[in-house]
């Protein structure tokens, strides 16, 4: 009878562990993370229109929820079907990593630009956007993007955004952006830049410009010219990403627009 009581008891308590193990398992299951947002296209203008000149730049946008934190976010991009690669086009592809400034994140805003090759051939393409947190789950958006054939009567050559570096010494004070256009028909009017960050918030309003002015002055009514400007930085801009857009109108009023980035830094 007391064996019988002894095996009893051994049975109810593996059973409890075994009960209060599985209910610990349960609360360990981290949700998978969940992108609530994601918008991709040709820039503020037309954030979400899914297409991108060649040698444009295409701004990607996403709000995203982890609770097991990020790990990484992983954005392709890859020609759909079968491209001629006639003339000057390449066969063209994006894939990138990004770590530093998401992982371990909960909540982050994605708010990237990503520079197409002028070489890729205008088609369609297949944008690939894949959040893995730190438990090892996975939320993946898949979409097609439309590359579009780069048309302008504007010709932009000898552009250079701090002599070239990418990185750019805030204790410096400043930075020079310089380049030559002409105009295939009619005449030059203007230009613009605009120089501002990515805010971790993700609103546009959060923005930091270091500058974002119009120019005309050696500029307009010429077939011809060189543009150079200084930009200064400010003592309180935050380090980090600075997306660069210089746009350029003719007397016809058509349009160029030449993206980069810089990295401010200490």
């Amino acid at each position: 009878m007391k064996t019988a009581i002894k095996t009893m008891t051994l049975i109810f308590i593996a059973s409890s562990t075994l009960f209060f193990t599985s209910c610990d398992d349960d609360d360990d299951v981290v949700a998978p993370p969940v992108i609530e947002s994601i918008e991709f296209g040709s820039g503020h203008e037309n954030p979400n229109s899914h297409t991108v000149q060649q040698g444009g730049n295409m701004h990607v946008e996403a709000k995203i929820k982890a609770e097991g934190k990020v790990d990484y976010i992983h954005v392709e991009i890859h020609p759909e079907g079968d491209h001629e690669h006639e003339g000057d086009h390449e066969e063209w592809s994006y894939d990138s990593t990004y770590t530093e400034e998401f992982h371990g994140v909960i909540d982050p805003t994605f708010h990237k630009h990503i520079e197409i090759g002028k070489q890729a051939e205008p088609g369609h393409y297949h944008f690939h956007f894949i959040v893995t947190d730190m438990a090892g789950n996975q939320v993946s958006y898949e979409e097609e993007l439309e590359i579009l054939e780069e048309e302008s009567n504007i010709e932009v050559s000898n552009l250079s955004i701090n002599g070239g570096e990418h990185d750019v010494s805030k204790a410096s004070g400043s930075f020079i952006i310089s380049f030559d256009a002409s105009a295939t028909e009619g005449t030059l009017a203007k230009y613009s830049i605009e120089v501002h960050n990515h805010p971790e918030s993700g609103n546009e309003e959060d923005e930091v410009k270091l500058m974002d002015s119009e120019f005309t002055d050696g500029f307009n009514g010429l077939t011809s010219a060189s543009a150079s400007q200084t930009i200064s930085i400010d003592a309180s801009a935050p380090l980090g990403e600075y997306h660069v857009e210089i746009v350029i109108l003719d007397s016809e009023e058509n349009e160029k627009v030449v993206s980069a980035h810089i990295d401010l830094i200490e």
